[in-house]
């Protein structure tokens, strides 16, 4: 069994629903041949590692958990040195690299990725051109993604300028898989050990 600890949701139990509906579409939509994870939405990232941490020390070694958050900046090496740099949290004894995994730099870094469903979703007036265009999309800054995200569906019809709360999961769960592994290698390495993990269910 898979469990996947996961930055989002903030405190309200109905946006946490909405964050591990999104989450379970995104990695059914990826590969729908394999069982699908169990999903936790945590709200706060430091929550989330709480949460992983307790389960890594409590859960069955064949139950394989995995921690998912925002790498909040670009990322230099390894996962949990960036981590440690990044928010002081200490890598647990039990848990090697592929216990963690990151979205680079942020998780609207991945809805960006596929560009069509942002303007399928967000309709009339969307203006794609505002998006980055560095190929190299994990390299472009969170607050840069933020704001080029809502410059580009600041006049859209019906939905209106981006609002994570409102938006964010329901997109999560409409992005095409391929396109966000395409884009993100981060995305890529994370389905690739899900996939892995997964199938010995």
């Amino acid at each position: 069994m898979v469990t996947i600890y996961v930055e989002g949701g903030g405190r309200d139990s109905a946006l946490k629903r909405e964050c591990r509906q999104g989450f379970s579409k995104l990695m059914r939509r990826a590969n729908p041949r394999i069982p699908l994870p169990s999903v936790v939405a945590c709200g706060p990232r430091n929550v989330a590692f709480e949460k992983f941490r307790t389960a890594l020390g409590q859960l069955p070694s064949d139950h394989f958990v995995i921690l998912l958050v925002d790498s909040e900046i670009a990322v230099a090496g390894k996962r949990w040195p960036h981590l440690k740099k990044q928010d002081k949290w200490i890598q647990p004894t039990a848990a090697g690299e592929n216990h963690v995994h990151l979205m680079i730099q942020c998780m609207e870094t991945w809805l960006i990725a596929d560009e069509k469903c942002l303007t399928d979703y967000f309709g009339h007036v969307f203006k794609g051109d505002k998006l980055p265009r560095n190929p190299k999309l994990e390299s472009v800054g969170k607050s840069e993604i933020l704001i080029k995200l809502k410059a580009a569906t600041r006049n859209s019809r019906p939905k209106g300028e981006y609002d994570k709360a409102r938006d964010s999961f329901d997109l999560l769960g409409r992005i095409d898989p391929s396109k966000l592994k395409a884009a993100c290698p981060s995305a890529k390495e994370f389905f690739n050990v899900l996939d892995n993990h997964c199938a010995r269910s």
